[in-house]
């Protein structure tokens, strides 16, 4: 009897440091609600909208993006590649849309264009985990989510991580516009 209460014991306890290391390992941000508002932008069917990133007060691991290049200048060579996995995971949700939200588009041409988004990254986990900010500027109303979040990955560089969780942000903006529009949060300009 004493010695299967001892091994449950044990066991218990390693579960409890397995469990410790992999909230260590697989560093999720921390919970923080998003928070939405459409204000009362309009869009048209067939938008395409420009899309770029902004990470002057980013912390892409811990550290800035001028020390992140300085230890991995691979984020910087691959970050049209981020990019673009971003705006591609956005256009099959728009693609793939049951309402009106499949006729936008995401563009990396973001210059000279009526209708915008702007990700403005907040942070980058070790894993890739992404929280950003996103303005929508459709013909000069602005529309925002805030604490926007993206999911890593567990394997591969950096560069690869960041990739991860910025092909999950475009997932999960695109999902978010597409059930603002089924909602009528996002008016149909004629």
């Amino acid at each position: 009897m004493k010695k299967t209460l001892f091994v449950l014991l044990f066991l218990t306890v390693l579960g409890f440091c397995a469990n410790a290391q992999y909230n260590n390992l697989y560093d999720e941000p921390t919970r923080s609600k998003t928070i939405e508002n459409w204000g009362d932008i309009a869009i048209p069917d067939n938008t395409v909208f420009g899309v770029r990133f902004v990470l002057d007060s980013a912390r892409l691991g811990g550290i800035t993006y001028e020390e992140r290049i300085e230890i991995d200048p691979e984020v910087k060579s691959d970050f049209d590649d981020m990019a673009m996995r971003c705006i591609s995971a956005a256009n099959n949700i728009f693609q793939r849309s049951v309402c009106r939200a499949g006729t936008f588009h995401f563009s990396p041409k973001y210059e000279g264009k009526a209708y915008t988004v702007t990700y403005y990254i907040k942070t980058v986990s070790d894993y890739g985990y992404t929280i950003s900010d996103v303005i929508i500027s459709a013909d000069g109303k602005i529309a925002s989510i805030l604490n926007l979040k993206g999911k890593g990955g567990k394997f591969g560089s950096f560069a690869n991580l960041m990739g991860d969780g910025f092909e999950s942000l475009g997932r999960e903006l695109a999902d978010r516009i597409d059930s603002a529009v089924y909602y009528k949060k996002i008016k149909s300009a004629e």
